[in-house]
């Protein structure tokens, strides 16, 4: 039986300096897919060198496509060691707690201090 993979819809835009990831990541190859963004992110330090703002907005991910968004969030930790300015946003539904503490493992993990971890109501 084959599997169901969702992907999330990625925006990267380099001229506002805004990244955004939404949806539902359960991805078979999850590495690959989130290489592009890192590879994007390196890129953008090294030309635009402008601030950034990243929203995850990821109303589930697997544990494949987790470990590769911890590879995007320790990248971006270390750019802002570098010193660069870099606001990262982590949404979740106010309804779903679980996501909320996932996020918080993900921030302490990586030590992405600077992450917010923000609630959103969903109207039915």
């Amino acid at each position: 039986m084959q599997g169901t993979y969702f992907v999330p819809e990625v925006s990267l835009n380099a001229e506002i300096g805004l990244c955004n990831i939404k949806g539902e990541s359960y991805l078979e190859d999850a590495d690959t897919f989130y290489e592009q963004v890192i590879v994007w992110i390196d890129q953008y330090f090294e030309h635009v060198k402008k601030p950034l703002v990243f929203n995850f907005n990821l109303s589930y991910f697997n544990t494949g496509s987790s470990k590769a968004i911890m590879r995007i969030m320790k990248k971006l930790k270390h750019y802002i060691s570098e010193g660069y300015e870099i606001k990262v946003n982590w949404y979740y539904p106010s309804s779903d707690i679980s996501l909320a503490t996932e996020a918080e493992d993900l921030r302490d993990t990586t030590k992405l201090t600077e992450m917010n971890i923000i609630a959103y109501h969903i109207d039915f």
